[in-house]
């Protein structure tokens, strides 16, 4: 894997978050306490025990960027050889991950491989560490991502209408962190800075587009994205009752390369 640096991404608003159902709370979900941290102190504290980065940018909006220092002075152990950084967000997914590699570009050496989280998942498993040690050294592939088989039934639907059934086999749920080839990332990234017209939901999805090959690893059924305030419910039964460093066993997903 060689040098390995870390993107969090944590600039989003959480606008499907919500306390009521009727009033968005101002505070976005990754900056809410869980179990007595913020979301985002977990899941960073996550990816520094399980992997060896030596360097992570935290993305975050201009109007937080005070809030996500305090907590990180007041919350966060930090390791003697990690490098923490601040860069502000933009406006779409990519605008933010760009930022950051921009950051990265000037600091030298730059890392061979950059991870990419999303600051709204807190619980990370052990099968999660040994899949990335392991699915890294593919040479033949740019990025690799985590991965859950589908294991409802899905269907394709236009104006609520049932067009087909859709074969779940081919399909699988993505997580992060997605971890990438740093130069391709680099060179990818800039290519799309100016075209407004291009979005993507995830970095993988973007080098997709320009056809590099994306190879797939097992992901962890409890490491959820907080998007609904019933996840935070959710992970809060996970950390008391299973322990956040117990090693947590997933479907296997097959391998392959897109």
């Amino acid at each position: 894997m060689g040098r390995l640096d870390a993107i969090l991404l944590g600039a989003g608003h959480g606008t499907r978050y919500s306390q009521s159902g009727e009033q968005l709370n101002p505070v976005p979900k990754q900056f809410h306490l869980l179990e007595g941290k913020p979301v985002f102190i977990w899941a960073l504290q996550s990816l520094v025990e399980q992997t060896a980065i030596r360097r992570a940018v935290i993305v975050v909006a201009p109007n937080h960027l005070e809030l996500v220092k305090r907590q990180v002075a007041d919350y966060f152990t930090q390791p003697g050889a990690l490098q923490l950084e601040f860069v502000l967000g933009g406006d779409r997914r990519q605008d933010s991950s760009l930022n950051a590699i921009n950051l990265m570009k000037g600091l030298k050496p730059w890392p061979e491989t950059v991870l990419i989280h999303d600051a709204c998942r807190p619980f990370l498993g052990k099968t999660l560490k040994n899949a990335l040690a392991s699915f890294s050294k593919d040479k033949d592939v740019s990025g690799w991502i985590p991965g859950l088989a589908v294991t409802e039934t899905v269907k394709k639907v236009k104006d609520g209408r049932v067009l087909e059934t859709v074969n779940r086999t081919e399909l699988i749920r993505v997580q992060t962190p997605q971890l990438f080839k740093f130069d391709v990332l680099v060179k990818l990234l800039e290519q799309i800075q100016s075209n407004s017209e291009m979005n993507f939901t995830d970095d993988a999805s973007m080098l997709e587009s320009f056809g590099e090959k994306i190879a797939v690893f097992p992901g962890d059924e409890r490491n959820i994205k907080i998007t609904y305030e019933t996840d935070t419910h959710v992970l809060g039964k996970i950390f008391k009752t299973k322990g956040r460093i117990e090693p947590c066993e997933s479907e296997p997903v097959t391998t392959f390369t897109v």
